[in-house]
């Protein structure tokens, strides 16, 4: 697990210049930052869905000095722990239907978790995505970690 790739910066960046050009104006500074209470936003803007708890721990991350503030740098380093993270919990999720411990698991139990649990996908997303990942053995079965870093930088 690990970094974004150049493709998932850039789109962060583009949308973090957004905020950030909107949160200048309104506060009449140039310094490519944001009000730490726009995160939420951003993050909505991102496809997350922080909690109140979330939100409170984004901004002890974010602005531990209570500034106001946050600038691109420190949003890069959080987005990168929150894509880690992504990956880590769902790779967990996925370990639980692992039975014997060999890293992956079968198609038809994947289709089962990615349509009834969590964010659900209809059949023919998770066909696509098991498509794309390029992920399925011979033998029917999913490499998780694999499927999930690949999912994880293309949704």
């Amino acid at each position: 697990m690990g970094d974004m790739g150049e493709e998932e910066k850039q789109e962060l960046r583009e949308i973090w210049t957004l905020f950030s050009e909107l949160s200048c104006r309104a506060r009449n500074v140039n310094d490519d930052s944001i009000a730490t209470s726009e995160l939420p936003s951003l993050m909505r803007a991102l496809g997350q869905n922080p909690s109140d708890t979330d939100i409170q721990a984004l901004y002890g991350k974010a602005d531990p000095m209570n500034s106001g503030v946050v600038h691109y740098n420190t949003f890069l380093g959080m987005a990168n722990g929150l894509i880690e993270n992504r990956e880590q919990e769902i790779t967990e999720a996925f370990r639980v239907f692992d039975r014997e411990g060999k890293g992956s698991i079968h198609t038809a139990e994947l289709r089962h978790v990615m349509t009834n649990l969590g964010e659900k996908f209809d059949d023919i997303e998770v066909d696509e995505m098991v498509r794309e990942a390029g992920v399925k053995g011979a033998d029917g079965e999913v490499h998780y970690e694999e499927f999930t870093k690949k999912m994880c930088a293309q949704y």
